[in-house]
């Protein structure tokens, strides 16, 4: 049984080690992205709802209207977050840091 927990735990510490490494190399929008599906993860354990939205709009739309942002905004900022999502998931190019750091003050990340 030792041997079992000891091969856990060393699973464990290089697992974190691969993830802790991607993280920092990773640019702007990766990191945005590794950030938001570690945010989206832990929001689905307490709202079930949120596991059957398969993409940005519907996350986000499901988690404006449940109020799971850390700020209060109107509907024009929540389609600027999906909007920048989507440009960091999905382009070549990378979004501001001005961008970066609003989507992350307003999701709370």
């Amino acid at each position: 049984m030792p041997i079992v927990l000891a091969i856990f735990i060393v699973i464990m510490c290089v697992r974190s080690l691969v993830n802790r490494s991607r993280y920092r190399k990773a640019n702007i929008n990766d990191r945005l992205i590794i950030d938001y599906a570690r945010l989206f993860r832990k929001r689905c354990k307490r709202h079930n709802l949120l596991r059957d939205k398969v993409n940005y709009n519907e996350q986000i739309i499901y988690m404006y209207k449940q109020h799971l942002f850390r700020m209060s905004v109107d509907e024009n900022v929540v389609c600027n977050v999906v909007d920048i999502l989507h440009r960091a998931g999905f382009s070549k190019e990378l979004i501001s840091y001005e961008d970066d750091r609003m989507v992350r003050d307003i999701l709370g990340l």
